[in-house]
């Protein structure tokens, strides 16, 4: 199983959630790589509280939830 953060909705870290995936299987010219470490862009972290700036094009139809 894989972990996986996930949100639906803007806001602080309350709104994150913990999920548990199936893993993913590589198909023909794939490859699966494991992943032990991972980071956030600041920016990143500014659109998920919904603070994005000015010049993006984020918004909450581009949020993916389970």
């Amino acid at each position: 199983m894989t972990t996986a953060i996930m949100f639906s909705a803007f806001g602080d870290p309350e709104v994150l959630t913990r999920h548990l995936l199936d893993d993913a299987v590589a198909g023909p010219g794939e490859v699966r790589a494991r992943v032990r470490a991972a980071g956030v862009n600041p920016v990143d972290a500014r659109v998920r509280r919904g603070s994005s700036p000015p010049w993006s094009k984020h918004s909450s139809r581009h949020l993916r939830g389970p």
